[in-house]
Order: C-alpha cells, then sequence, then structure tokens
C-alpha cells in the first residue's frame, strides 16, 4: 500500500462511517472495543457510591445530632435531680456552714425579691438573678447568732461560671436581706481552675455532701 492508497483509504472512510465501525472490529481487541462501555459503567458506579456515601453521611449527622441531644437531656435531668436532692436534704448538706438551716421555697425567694423591686432597690437583671439562684438557705452561723444565708450554685461538674454565679449572686443577695450572704457551690466534682477561683474569691464548695471551705483540697479534674 502506497501512502496514495493510505489516503485514498482515509478519504473512503470518512465518507461512509460504518466502514469505521468495521475496521475498529478487526484491528482492535474485544476488550479495547468494550473499554468505553466499562469506563460508563464505573462512572456510574462511582456515581451510586457518591449518593450512598452522602446518604451515610446525612444519617451520621443526624444520628450525631441526636446523640448530642440524649447527652444534654441527661446532664439537664440530672442536674435537675441533684438540686432536688440539695433542696430536700439541705440541713445534712450545709451543717457544716449553718445551723437551724431553712432552704427557702421558690415563693419565698420572689416574696423578697418583691418587696425589695417595691421599695426600688433591685433592679431587673439583678431580680431575675436572684430568681434564677438554685438554691437560697437562711440558718445561724456556728458559734454565732447572726441569721446568714448561702446562695448556692449546683451543678454536675462544678467550673469557673458556676463559681462567677455563685460570687454574684450572693452579693445582690446580700444587699436585698441586708444580712452575711455566703456565695457556695455544690455538685459532684469541682475542676482545677474553678477550685482556685473559689478559693481566691472565698466561695464555699459542698462536694458529694461534704462543706469546705475557701483553701480546702477538694479538686477533681
Amino acid at each position: 500500500m502506497t501512502i496514495q492508497d493510505f489516503h485514498d483509504l482515509v478519504r473512503l472512510l470518512e465518507a461512509h462511517p460504518q466502514w469505521r465501525a468495521e475496521l475498529r472490529q478487526l484491528l482492535l481487541s474485544d476488550e479495547l472495543l468494550a473499554l468505553p462501555d466499562l469506563v460508563r459503567e464505573l462512572a456510574a458506579a462511582q456515581r451510586r457510591t457518591e449518593e450512598r456515601v452522602e446518604q451515610l453521611a446525612t444519617v451520621m449527622q443526624q444520628l450525631v445530632a441526636r446523640v448530642g441531644q440524649l447527652t444534654d437531656d441527661v446532664g439537664t435531668l440530672k442536674g435537675y435531680v441533684l438540686e432536688r436532692k440539695y433542696r430536700e436534704r439541705a440541713p445534712a448538706y450545709f451543717e457544716g456552714l449553718l445551723r437551724g438551716i431553712h432552704a427557702l421555697s421558690a415563693e419565698e425567694v420572689a416574696r423578697l425579691v418583691d418587696e425589695a423591686v417595691s421599695r426600688g432597690g433591685l433592679s431587673t437583671e439583678d431580680r431575675r438573678a436572684i430568681l434564677e439562684t438554685d438554691l437560697v438557705i437562711r440558718g445561724v452561723r456556728l458559734g454565732e447568732s447572726t441569721e446568714t444565708y448561702l446562695a448556692v450554685e449546683i451543678s454536675v461538674g462544678i467550673g469557673r461560671h458556676d463559681v462567677t454565679r455563685a460570687q454574684q449572686r450572693a452579693r445582690i443577695l446580700q444587699r436585698l436581706v441586708a444580712k452575711p450572704v455566703l456565695p457556695v457551690v455544690a455538685g459532684e466534682w469541682i475542676t482545677s481552675d474553678a477550685e482556685e477561683q473559689a478559693t481566691a474569691t472565698d466561695v464555699w464548695r459542698v462536694l458529694n455532701g461534704g462543706a469546705m471551705a475557701p483553701g480546702a483540697d477538694g479538686t477533681t479534674e
């Protein structure tokens, strides 16, 4: 075959597309001929895989969100149970601080707050802070005769924010009742940084029912 013959063949193939298909059948192996179909199948399989991965990712996101919600719910429920326990057994848990202990009900705290508001001695923000205090206790300090209050923040795990709230709310309550008020945090454990803050700000701690003065060692990581 000469070059001219080859060019003639090319022109014939361009003029007759069906001949090109027959020529491919002759020149290419079955594997090569099947390659385009295989590529299309692989691309389709890849798309299906990506769709399944996206579906699984969506399911996982929903599952993670649900587990997170359940964790929050359990934590909230445990906090409510702990708060109720400290309120109902206040004389036992806070005997290291006071005698003649009385845990004020929500209604009693509200009356104190309303009286202060009527006198114009309490801002709306301070009113909310006292009403949101986990526990307010009244009693007499050991070896003294002066009535003293406790502003107690309760949390399973005590952090710096709990210590800060106890200190701030104790200051507000002291203005309200015009009597000594001790800031207290109560729970099952306390972080090291919260421990340091409690010591520095004279905040009492009640851990697992045992009262500890500021500076006593009760840190739990």
